[in-house]
């Protein structure tokens, strides 16, 4: 089972630290469950490269391609083991102000989430975020363009992170990605 574990906490205390740690176990519960692994092994196709933009890069950069299963499998496995149990070892800073579009960042495998956003968001919502922002510590990309200012719905972090919102909510908050209105939520 994966295990959500807070390695190192920046700046979260009080309500704010009961708030993630709800999210977290969230996060945790629906990582672990068969509809996550249902959505993530009937997700597709997931996208790995990065396309190009031109006025800031000259080429496409080709992240390694897993399969659904080896997505899954990635997720699942943590990033150390416990007994019989993984951990996603968690780094977690909470940061000053709002992001705008953007909720948090991982810089240096911290997850960094905006105060304003923390606040504004629903423990579901949270979770969502977390479990994006997760799939970066253990080396997955965006494969939008910098060019490009739509989501991309199908790198791994987003379609993690939305099938998460999706499995808990039902809808997406932000994105307006195409498998949103055809997803049921066992």
């Amino acid at each position: 089972m994966l295990i959500a574990n807070i390695k190192k906490n920046f700046n979260y205390t009080g309500d704010k630290f009961a708030k993630l740690e709800r999210a977290l176990v969230l996060a945790q519960n629906t990582l672990n469950s068969k509809a996550f692994a249902d959505a993530v092994l009937g997700f597709g196709p997931f996208h790995f490269t990065i396309k190009p933009c031109w006025k800031i890069w000259k080429r496409s950069y080709e992240a390694p391609h897993h399969t659904n299963e080896q997505v899954l499998a990635k997720v699942l496995a943590g990033k150390q083991s416990s007994g019989a149990d993984t951990l996603m070892d968690l780094q977690v800073r909470l940061l000053p102000g709002s992001g705008g579009r953007v909720v948090g960042e991982t810089s240096d495998g911290i997850i960094g989430t905006y105060e304003g956003d923390f606040n504004g968001r629903t423990d579901e919502r949270l979770a969502a975020h977390i479990s994006h922002e997760y799939t970066h510590t253990i080396g997955f990309k965006h494969t939008k363009g910098l060019c490009d200012d739509k989501r991309d719905c199908y790198s791994v972090p987003y379609a993690v992170g939305n099938l998460v919102e999706l499995l808990l909510t039902g809808k997406l908050e932000y994105a307006n990605c195409p498998y949103e209105a055809s997803f049921r939520s066992p």
